[in-house]
């Protein structure tokens, strides 16, 4: 009986153990998919919610964004984000429309960097106001996609906008959400 035993508590040891063959086609297929060919036209689709922050609080934001551009090489591509929003919780009602052009480097697999520059037609400039003005500026962000099937992704990262509405006045917003990208 303890023979028995013996042997079936060793039995995942052995399988540990055992050889297994690994072929080219195999491991060019993993790697392929890890990280897809991201050359030629992308569109991304992205609910991002955030929040700008002033003086003395912060007022909420939504943003949808839609990018298009070119992979220029599997590891750089540009593009331009247009978004659409709005402030939570804020006297200002009307929409919020901004464009960049967003440069973006992927460091180590879906792990990437963005870069752009761009303007927004509406940040707040008090807290409880309904004044707005438009900013100038730029943004900065970090994330990581992964392929879920062939070209078609989703991908998780945050930015840093930084915008200027008149000489002495900055608007900092961040930005975190959820993005799905098609190459």
């Amino acid at each position: 009986m303890t023979y028995r035993s013996t042997l079936l508590a060793c039995l995942p040891l052995a399988s540990t153990f055992a050889p297994a063959t690994a072929r080219a086609a195999d491991l060019a297929h993993a790697t392929a998919f890890e990280t897809p060919p991201r050359k030629g036209f992308y569109g991304e689709l992205a609910l991002r919610p955030g929040a700008v922050v002033l003086r003395n609080g912060m007022v909420p934001t939504l943003r949808h964004n839609f990018t298009f551009g070119a992979g220029l090489t599997d590891r750089f591509k540009l593009g331009m984000s247009l978004h659409v929003g709005g402030y939570l919780n804020s006297p200002i009602k009307k929409p919020v429309l901004g464009m960049d052009i967003v440069a973006t480097g992927y460091l180590w697999r879906g792990m990437y960097v963005r870069f752009g520059v761009g303007m927004v037609n509406r940040l707040p400039v008090t807290l409880i106001g309904t004044d707005s003005r438009a900013g100038y500026g730029g943004l900065v962000g970090l994330g990581y996609e992964w392929a879920v099937k062939g070209a078609a992704g989703i991908g998780l990262g945050a930015d840093f906008d930084v915008k200027m509405i008149s000489r002495t006045q900055v608007r900092r917003t961040f930005i975190f959400g959820l993005h799905f990208h098609f190459h």
